[in-house]
């Protein structure tokens, strides 16, 4: 009798303990403007398009998403996100003298691990983890002095993507801003057009949001 009201209070414990937890959990969400890269792209794209570039160059895009941060231990927390990202590049073409626009749409998971600290009256956090990428779709325009074409690049490019994330940002009450850099980890780029250098996303994001509690 005394083991089974030990395991009880136990449970109670450990139950309550796990009630207490879930109350700390918060979620949010957050929009923002990104600055993608995708050095050595031409290796592949070239293939696609049938010219040669001279330069490859970032291209604009946008994310938003959202997040929930989970306190486990101190000032650190585990932030899961799910977000929609737009990376790409630009290429100029020597041939045409135009422009190769290639926008990769992702549906992107980063897990990451956040510490924070209070200063004054905000608080200030810096976070770094891996993210997983499932590209979503893809598209392509070919700007040059006769016109415009629509481009197909979907084969070029990989399903899957990793990266490592690192961000910093200023929380004051529940509203941030957030920079962050994403380093990719594979070649994104298929196997279908031979390429010698790997093809990794650089992204560079400037993202604010809110926070629900």
């Amino acid at each position: 009798m005394g083991i089974r009201v030990s395991m009880l209070a136990a449970a109670l414990v450990v139950f309550g303990s796990t009630l207490t937890y879930a109350q700390e959990v918060t979620t949010g969400v957050k929009a923002g403007i990104d600055f993608s890269s995708l050095p050595n792209a031409g290796e592949v794209l070239d293939q696609v398009v049938r010219q040669t570039s001279t330069e490859t160059s970032s291209k604009t895009g946008f994310l938003f998403g959202g997040f929930a941060t989970v306190p486990f231990w101190n000032r650190l927390a585990l932030q899961p996100e799910l977000q929609f990202v737009v990376k790409g590049v630009k290429l100029n073409e020597a041939g045409s003298g135009g422009t190769v626009t290639t926008s990769i749409r992702y549906l992107e998971f980063p897990v990451l691990l956040r510490y924070e600290a209070p200063v004054s009256d905000h608080t200030v956090y810096a976070m770094f983890g891996p993210t997983f990428g499932v590209k979503a779709g893809t598209s392509a325009q070919l700007d040059g002095p006769s016109g415009t074409a629509d481009i197909d690049v979907d084969s070029a490019i990989r399903t899957f993507d990793a990266g490592l994330a690192f961000a910093g940002g200023v929380e004051v009450q529940r509203y941030f801003v957030e920079l962050r850099y994403t380093q990719g980890l594979n070649d994104v780029a298929t196997d279908t057009f031979v390429h010698v250098d790997s093809v990794k996303n650089r992204v560079i994001a400037i993202s604010a949001g809110i926070r629900f509690k």
